[in-house]
């Protein structure tokens, strides 16, 4: 893997890192937030098990759901709604799968390289 003007190696490194922690901390952090509302409800109130889960999903659906109704001011940054990018992406895969994968290539990185100089001088 080359490192490009994007810092590509670096991008790649943080994702295996963040999978690594969220495959590693999932299950023991999902039974200790578990435990306290399945034995309280179920043990207590003899509440069946399945209203302990959904119990538990609305509340993190509600969690998602609240801080995506209120992002904050730099979540949303790009003026390119879900629609254009997805635009993007199909229009750069038909031009990859018609034999253009070298100019999409150069594209790609002479884009990012405007954007880091962009992000550079804003700093």
């Amino acid at each position: 893997m080359t490192v490009n003007s994007c810092g590509l190696r670096d991008r790649v490194m943080k994702e295996v890192v963040c999978s690594l922690i969220t495959g590693l901390l999932a299950m023991p952090l999902g039974v200790l937030q578990f435990i306290p509302v399945y034995h309280s409800l179920h043990g207590s109130f003899q509440i069946h098990s399945e209203i302990c889960v959904l119990l538990i999903l609305t509340l993190y659906f509600l969690i998602a759901w609240t801080n995506d109704r209120r992002p904050s001011a730099q979540a949303r940054t790009s003026r390119l709604s879900g629609i254009d990018v997805l635009s993007m992406i199909s229009s750069r895969t038909r031009a990859c799968l018609a034999s253009d994968c070298d100019q999409i290539v150069a594209y790609s990185l002479r884009s990012c390289a405007i954007k880091n100089k962009t992000d550079h001088d804003h700093r």
